[in-house]
């Protein structure tokens, strides 16, 4: 039980930090696509 809770904690932790890493590399893009569509509307 304590091993496979252990296992868990690593994947997860593991996954977070790919998931983060993904969105810190995406983010410029993101928001240059963001502004892109919501620029105009706005102004």
């Amino acid at each position: 039980m304590m091993s496979s809770d252990f296992t868990v904690n690593i994947l997860f932790s593991f996954n977070i930090k790919i998931i983060y890493t993904l969105l810190v590399q995406q983010l410029p893009q993101i928001i240059t696509q963001y502004v892109d569509c919501i620029g105009p509307v706005a102004i």
